[in-house]
């Protein structure tokens, strides 16, 4: 029996042991919360959820109800998926799960599609299970698919746009324009998936084929209205022409330390990601006809776009998880690599069918696992490991419990972990760093840190005022109007909010005690402090 014939049924094989480990990494994210299970996004993805549960509500795309709008997330697509989860007949404490599943069967898509691009790239039968192996080691791309980030939604429609060209090219150079539609959509999803579309656009320049150049007019027209669009719904409806998280993060900071954070970052993922750039590199360089040539650079330039575009924006904030930026793009290299892998297997001895495809599978399998980082890999393969921000999450729940409880419908909470904790609160929250809030994004950076770079403690106690604050960061110690307008809230053995002393009558639970700063800060100098 030639060993080809068993390339679709481990692929197969391969698939539903991703629907297996991605349910039960699933199961792993959930928060235990007394009888029940809680099921939770990562906090950035919770955001998009807040805003989407509002939406459901009829109070609008808003952070808050009743208050003026601020475009607090950047996936326009994926928040609006997130309403429809919203209307669904489930406890608030399920509609993440919904979320969850839509990424694993995203995730479970990709990799087919991809496994077919790569066999239909190289002609190699094993180059598509190898493909799809090499995604189930990818930790990161794993790991931010299953917590509710919108990489692996913009990597399943940018690979089923790219998969559409490629076919078009090896068939002759025939290549239908609605092959265009994913990519359009990718960026309603998350407008840098632009990036990919300008990919493909300048690879169809450089590489026309049978149907030219001239047909590229629709969907570059398509692109046009996509982003006038988007520019403006964001104008008319928040007052701005793009998210407010681009100029919390893009904005305010020397470009040249944003450069350093991002070069840093990617240096950190460049020695162990060495096998898959050489097997890419092995792709590109081998190619020999046109229709090679154009999907060879189809990819490798919507991967270099990514890096890129990581670069300059200063990476991300999980670095230890590697950058969303980057991730997004992981099934490109992964099919790139594994058209590498086919043509170094191809180069064994004619005779030995078995070992090329052994060789061709064991090359993906180095890619894949290549790309990992330590702590996303202990998670993704060690179930006792807890996944990503597990403890804050509980942590958020915990004290969005607690407000629930033991708080006033309309006491004002200054958060910094913005998701989780005001999606389960139902109280107004004020983003002191600035996601969810046009003065803060619009301020200059403090220092640059991914997406952490901006915060104005003058704002937010003289003029936003906030009942609670969820915990002290950033100088808040220092400050004089805290000194003066905050004392200590106890809620727990080792845990305490801080409350503005004329807002003590909010506090619904008589138990409670309050207690001066100085309990657990030391004074500045200068700072008055009146008694509780």
């Amino acid at each position: 029996m030639r060993s080809s014939r068993w390339a679709t049924p481990v692929l197969t094989l391969i698939v539903l042991i991703q629907c297996v480990a991605g349910a039960s990494y699933i199961e792993r994210t959930a928060i235990p919360d007394g009888d029940q299970r809680v099921f939770v996004l990562w906090d950035d993805a919770m955001i998009s959820m807040r805003f989407a549960q509002n939406l459901a509500d009829g109070h609008g795309l808003v952070w808050n109800p009743g208050e003026e709008p601020v475009q607090g997330y950047t996936n326009l697509g994926l928040t609006l998926v997130m309403a429809g989860a919203h209307t669904l007949p489930l406890e608030r404490e399920h509609v993440s799960l919904i979320i969850q599943l839509l990424a694993l069967a995203a995730l479970a898509a990709t990799l087919w599609l991809s496994a077919r691009l790569a066999r239909d790239l190289s002609g190699a039968p094993w180059a598509a299970p190898g493909v799809a192996a090499a995604a189930l080691l990818c930790a990161p791309h794993q790991i931010y698919a299953l917590q509710g980030a919108d990489t692996i939604f913009v990597a399943l429609l940018v690979v089923w746009g790219y998969s559409g060209l490629v076919r078009g090219w090896l068939r002759g150079g025939e290549w239908p324009t609605r092959c265009f539609v994913p990519l359009l959509v990718a960026v309603v999803v998350r407008p840098d998936a632009s990036l990919f579309f300008a990919a493909a656009a300048t690879t169809v320049v450089l590489f026309p084929g049978r149907i030219g150049r001239n047909t590229l007019w629709r969907p570059l027209t398509g692109f046009a209205i996509t982003w006038t669009g988007l520019i403006a719904f964001s104008w008319l409806y928040y007052g701005d022409p793009l998210p407010n998280t681009f100029y919390l993060k893009a904005t305010g900071a020397a470009r040249s330390e944003m450069w350093a954070s991002g070069l840093n970052q990617l240096r950190l993922l460049i020695p162990g990601a060495l096998p898959a750039v050489l097997l890419c590199l092995a792709a590109v360089l081998t190619t020999r006809t046109n229709a090679a040539r154009a999907a060879a650079f189809l990819l490798s330039t919507g991967v270099g776009l990514g890096v890129a575009y990581h670069v300059w924006v200063g990476g991300d904030w999980i670095q230890e998880y590697g950058s969303r930026h980057w991730v997004q793009g992981v099934p490109l290299v992964l099919t790139l690599a594994a058209w590498g892998a086919a043509q170094i297997g191809a180069r064994l001895p004619g005779d030995a069918r078995g070992l090329r495809g052994a060789t061709t599978f064991g090359l993906c399998v180095l890619a894949g696992a290549s790309l990992n980082l330590p702590q996303p890999a202990r998670e993704w393969f060690l179930p006792e490991t807890p996944t990503l921000l597990h403890q804050e999450n509980h942590m958020n729940l915990m004290r969005s419990r607690f407000l629930q409880r033991a708080t006033s419908a309309d006491t004002r909470v200054a958060v910094h972990w913005a998701g989780v904790g005001p999606y389960f609160a139902d109280r107004p929250a004020i983003d002191v760093l600035g996601r969810s809030d046009r003065h803060i994004a619009h301020s200059p950076a403090h220092t640059f840190e991914p997406g952490h770079s901006k915060w104005d403690w003058d704002y937010i106690l003289d003029e936003r005022r906030p009942d609670l604050i969820d915990f002290e960061s950033r100088g808040l110690r220092d400050h004089p109007s805290f000194w003066r307008d905050y004392v200590v809230l106890r809620v727990g053995p080792s845990a305490a909010l801080f409350v503005r002393r004329d807002a003590t009558a909010k506090i619904l639970d008589a138990s409670l005690v309050t207690m001066p700063l100085d309990s657990l800060f030391t004074r500045p100098a200068g700072a008055v402090s009146e008694l509780p």
